[in-house]
């Protein structure tokens, strides 16, 4: 954990930031998964992020946009 130190003394906070911050980064990467809980020290120097596949479909991505746009044409 990158806050290991300060999440050892304010655990609540730490790890709900962590999360957050996880949840927030997969979403704006549209990540096919998601982060649903975090574990915090699951051992003495390890926490565990419990992940979920993402239901709904990822948008195709720009490029492949572009490549059905030319052949359309």
């Amino acid at each position: 954990c990158p806050f290991r130190e300060v999440a050892q003394r304010h655990q609540d906070v730490v790890c709900s930031l962590h999360l957050g911050l996880m949840q927030g980064a997969l979403a704006r990467m549209r990540a096919p998964v998601t982060a649903d809980r975090l574990e915090p020290f699951a051992e003495p120097s390890l926490c565990v992020a419990y992940l979920t596949a993402r239901d709904e479909p990822r948008p195709a991505s720009p490029s492949a946009e572009s490549a059905g746009q030319l052949e359309g044409r």
